[in-house]
């Protein structure tokens, strides 16, 4: 089978973290990649040409899918489809309307002709996959991979995992994704009364909103630390901690297509996982092994009280979900998706 030749990959200045977890290894590992913004006055023709974002020039964007800068276009999107695919009706309205007005098409209607217009699309999970399968029937999946620069833990073994005798809990994430730790607020309130541990939040805040939630989880009575984020912080708070928890709103639409990352990401520290029943996380998570799912509150404090109470459990299940996060390395993650461009694009010889 002959290989894929030279790969572009334009991506989003300010796509941080989609760089870390999807570009860079890609950038690391493969010869025949170039990553950056795309110059359409020296594009450089390509076999493929990876897309995480659409470029501003709107015939830049025409030229792109009538193949003009390469042989194939790949839509590389690892979050939720459906709304850009069947978006609800008010919005799609003030969207038809704001493209009349501008005289161009609003970037959801630009997005959607992507997903229908590109090669293949390779998303970040099968339910994502499968969403997108409504407006395209080539496509792939595969899981961000864990950057070295952030899990240490997977990547040299020679560091050791610590425990506590007095367990520490985290949740880590984003300021915008603070307000899930709602789902559990009254699950972590009552196991405070009968057991030992420590709650870590870890995450930025930027706002008065954010101060705000803060404070409303000290005026319901939680016992907390709040440990701003940085990479420092993020590291040394995820390798002394003892159990990781994902809640989320199950009732929102889109949350139900989150992606893996933050599980595999508390793997790729040992942790074992409790996190809400959503399909993605029902897919990754083997019930009892290396984590819990739960659908109710009833569960979620018999499945944190087994972890608070038994300290082999929770290395076991650790070491359990650590061995899945291996096969998420930047080489891992660079492997596959070569692998899925070379079975899409190119024919036996």
């Amino acid at each position: 089978m002959t290989e894929i030749g030279k790969i572009l990959y334009f991506c989003n200045e300010n796509a941080f973290i989609t760089y870390k977890r999807r570009i860079l290894p890609l950038e690391k590992q493969l010869k025949n990649i170039k990553v950056g913004e795309f110059d359409p006055k020296n594009p450089n023709y390509a076999d493929v040409l990876i897309l995480q974002a659409i470029p501003d020039d709107v015939n830049v964007f025409k030229d792109i899918l009538n193949k003009k800068y390469s042989k194939y276009v790949v839509y590389d999107h690892s979050d939720d489809l459906g709304g850009v695919i069947n978006p609800p009706f008010i919005r799609k309205t003030i969207w038809k309307v704001l493209s009349f007005l501008k005289r161009e098409k609003h970037i959801v209607f630009q997005r959607k002709e992507l997903v229908e217009k590109s090669d293949l699309i390779v998303c970040g999970s099968k339910m994502q996959a499968e969403t997108a399968k409504r407006a395209n029937h080539k496509i792939s999946h595969i899981v961000d991979c864990v950057p070295e620069e952030e899990y240490p833990l997977l990547y040299d073994l020679s560091i050791q995992k610590s425990y506590n005798e007095v367990p520490t809990i985290v949740w880590e994430g984003t300021n915008t994704s603070m307000h899930q730790i709602r789902e559990v607020l009254e699950v972590l309130i009552t196991l405070q009364k009968t057991h030992k541990f420590t709650f870590i939040i870890l995450s930025n805040r930027y706002n008065k909103k954010d101060e705000d939630f803060i404070s409303y989880l000290k005026n319901k009575g939680l016992n907390f630390t709040f440990v701003e984020w940085n990479l420092e912080n993020f590291k040394e708070t995820l390798a002394k901690a003892d159990i990781a928890i994902a809640p989320i709103d199950v009732t929102k639409k889109f949350n139900r297509a989150k992606p893996y990352n933050k599980i595999i990401s508390y793997w790729a520290y040992k942790l074992p996982v409790i996190a809400s029943s959503i399909q993605s996380y029902k897919e990754i998570v083997e019930q009892g092994a290396d984590g819990f799912i739960c659908k109710n509150q009833g569960e979620w404090i018999a499945s944190l009280s087994a972890l608070l109470t038994d300290m082999s459990l929770r290395k076991k299940m650790g070491e359990k979900g650590w061995q899945k996060a291996k096969e998420c390395s930047e080489e891992n993650f660079a492997k596959k998706y070569l692998e899925i461009l070379n079975e899409n694009f190119c024919k036996n010889s």
